[in-house]
């Protein structure tokens, strides 16, 4: 017998549950599986409508069944650096950079861009 088991029962032996296993065992489980099986529709309509509603947690647990998470997605980044410089001044370079390049287009005309 394998750890957890009872040390005084050997194979080939006397069971050591004659009776075996009761019929009603799980029955509870098999009957609210059905009863959910059966009512899956309604409940389905209900957190459908809750989602509309702009109930957030119905919107997830519906959306989370329906469709997959969204992955993050990049593309590598490649910088360069002049090794002849300090790592201050090429950090102040790619900032500059990264504001000319990211934060203008956005907010081109704005008096205070959050870059």
């Amino acid at each position: 017998m394998g750890p957890g088991g009872n040390p005084n029962w050997k194979k080939g032996g006397p069971s050591p549950n004659p009776s075996g296993r009761p019929a009603e065992h799980g029955v509870a489980k098999v009957k609210l599986a059905s009863q959910i099986i059966d009512s899956a529709t309604d409940i389905l309509d209900v957190m459908i409508k809750k989602a509309k509603e702009g109930d957030s947690s119905a919107a997830q647990l519906v959306l989370s069944r329906i469709m997959a998470p969204l992955k993050a997605s990049g593309e590598r980044v490649r910088f360069s650096f002049d090794p002849s410089l300090p790592l201050s001044e090429q950090l102040a370079g790619l900032r500059l950079r990264w504001r000319q390049t990211a934060c203008r287009p956005m907010w081109e005309g704005s008096r205070s861009a959050p870059c």
